[in-house]
């Protein structure tokens, strides 16, 4: 036994040399910081190859947009696998059962999720050399599930701001990005998990663990920061974000802020640590900072007021503003008379005025349910017409730029309910573009579920105007409307699979719109597949629903990039976009 060693619990107790010694050929312990860096280059890789499909994507459409668009079937095929292993998803009643957990949504971020939880777990656990003798350091399953953990930090944050770098480089929204914050957000749990489990462990082989507890403040400030990490997973998980909803955000922030400031004191100093956690406060930092500096720009120089009124359990709000805005983004909107300290996301269901320089009307329409919606629903119900409630606005969000359907033939658009707000905007830009000859979509079809004719007359005009417009200059657009029927809200009325409550009706014209009238609830598989088969060209789909709607449509849209790979579609490509009720 070397000078200064000793016996303790019957093991040898090595000196630092000895430890050194050890180490030296097995993990050492300062060499374990490559674990995080390599799974930092893994995620900036991933960043990479999505910033550079938006830009291919980009290129693509303002391609199609000068030229139109050319159709090679080596092309079309491989489009088809793209989306093939995208646009899937669960069938409904396993994803009805699954949303109590997690947002399961579309196959494609899965599938990338799943990827990075593949790669933390080999990393980890892949090297059998998991723990080393007593007295001889941190177990190295320990120290390598710390760094990946910590490592992935800074993502997480990025991913959970409104504004962020990685949203700006992939042309990825904050709300789609939200199914990434929460599935790297659960990887950093796994692994903090893993990392306290073990180092436990091995100072049990050591010592009674109230006396390794003592020898260092290390292990309180540990356990300080997993336990807000611990409440930031479970209150996120959705059956308990939706009981909590409007106390969520100011819980999850007091989480946030506990276990950031607990971990910084945790690791301080220890190697590149302090590195991580200084990337995580710049980079969320500047995510919050950019939001403010535009939400000051936005509404110091506008002023935003909002006119309310009540229709139904619909309200109308109408804001002038100099804003301009992508059709089918959405704000975040507070009212500083009602309710201020909230802030919730709407869709916005006009776009701004072809012309320049003009005062745009944003039209926000809100559906009275609980909270603070049914709070403003009272107070439209009761307020006069001409009053004007000042407001700030946070925005807009989603997908900017172009609108992405002017680059097809022909479009799809699925609404229910109150998804409408979603799919009218776009109608509205098409038809637009129809007149501009900025585009090359000719051809539209709505089809929207209803709970009965009354929701119709809110939107009926301007969906009125749409259909003529698009006449006047050659394009088509054909609006198919129906009605659930019964009492409850349309959206639970949707929220099946379709073939539960098809169409009893083939569809009728009304004598007051030119709409086509139709009972019971559409069958979305067998429209889309129907122009799967008899369309050539480019199609595009958009859909915005309830779960059964977005099953439905994801789910046909899928069947037929299966038939284009088969060769037995009519059409060359068919494109999918989607939108959620929340997230």
């Amino acid at each position: 036994m070397s000078h200064g060693s000793h016996e303790m619990n019957g093991h040898h107790v090595p000196t630092y040399l000895e430890v050194m010694a050890y180490q030296a050929t097995r993990e050492p312990w300062s060499e374990n910081i490559k674990y995080g860096r390599y799974t930092l280059y893994f995620c900036a890789a991933t960043i990479a190859l999505f910033s550079l499909l938006y830009a291919f994507n980009t290129a693509l459409f303002w391609s199609r947009m000068r030229r139109g668009s050319a159709s090679f079937p080596l092309k079309s095929k491989i489009f088809a696998l793209a989306r093939l292993s995208t646009y899937p998803r669960l069938p409904y009643g396993v994803a009805h059962a699954v949303n109590y957990l997690w947002a399961v949504g579309p196959l494609g971020p899965n599938i990338l999720l799943f990827l990075g939880l593949l790669y933390a777990s080999l990393y980890c656990w892949a090297n059998p050399y998991l723990f080393r003798p007593p007295f001889y350091g941190s177990p190295p399953v320990g120290l390598r599930s710390e760094w990946i953990s910590v490592a992935l930090i800074p993502f997480v944050f990025v991913l959970g701001s409104k504004r962020n770098v990685i949203s700006w480089l992939t042309g990825v929204s904050h709300d789609k990005l939200q199914v990434f914050h929460q599935g790297v957000a659960f990887i950093v749990v796994y692994m903090a998990v893993v990392h306290g489990v073990t180092e436990i462990a091995q100072s049990l082989m050591e010592r009674p663990f109230s006396e390794t507890y003592a020898l260092s403040g290390i292990w309180w400030t540990g356990f300080a920061a997993l336990g807000p990490l611990l409440w930031l997973w479970i209150g996120s998980l959705p059956f308990v974000r939706k009981r909590l909803y409007e106390g969520f955000y100011v819980l999850h922030i007091i989480a946030s802020i506990l276990f950031v400031g607990f971990l910084y004191v945790h690791g301080f100093d220890i190697l590149d640590t302090n590195a991580y956690m200084n990337a995580t406060l710049a980079l969320f930092g500047f995510g919050i900072g950019a939001r403010i500096v535009m939400m000051i720009v936005t509404n110091a120089f506008f002023s935003h007021k909002a006119q309310i009124s009540i229709h139904g359990d619909l309200v109308r709000a109408t804001i002038p503003t100099k804003m301009n805005w992508a059709p089918g983004t959405h704000v975040f909107l507070r009212f500083l008379h009602i309710r201020p300290l909230e802030s919730h996301p709407f869709t916005i269901l006009s776009i701004p005025s072809a012309e320049k320089n003009t005062t745009n009307e944003m039209v926000i329409i809100i559906q009275a349910v609980n909270g603070f919606t049914r709070v403003l629903a009272e107070v439209a119900a009761t307020a006069p017409p001409e009053r004007k409630f000042p407001v700030i606005l946070d925005g807009p969000y989603g997908h900017g730029g172009k609108n992405t359907l002017r680059a097809y033939e022909t479009v799809l658009l699925f609404a229910g309910g109150t998804g409408v707000t979603f799919v009218a905007p776009l109608l509205e830009d098409l038809t637009r573009a129809m007149h501009d000859k900025d585009g090359v979509c000719t051809n539209v079809e709505l089809v929207w579920a209803v709970k009965t004719h009354d929701t119709v007359k809110l939107f009926e005009s301007e969906l009125v105007k749409m259909k003529n417009d698009a006449t006047l200059v050659g394009g088509t657009v054909t609006i198919r409307v129906f009605v659930t029927g019964g009492s409850g809200d349309v959206e639970k009325a949707l929220d099946s699979p379709s073939s539960d409550k098809m169409s009893t009706d083939g569809g009728e014209s009304s004598d007051s719109t030119p709409f086509i009238w139709a009972t019971g609830r559409p069958d979305i598989r067998s429209i889309i597949a129907e122009k799967g088969k008899t369309c050539t060209g480019h199609v595009g789909v958009a859909v915005c629903g309830p779960l059964g709607v977005m099953t439905d449509a994801a789910n046909a849209v899928s069947a037929v990039q299966m038939d284009i790979l088969r060769g037995g579609a009519s059409c060359a490509e068919m494109y999918l976009r989607s939108e959620s009720f929340g997230w």
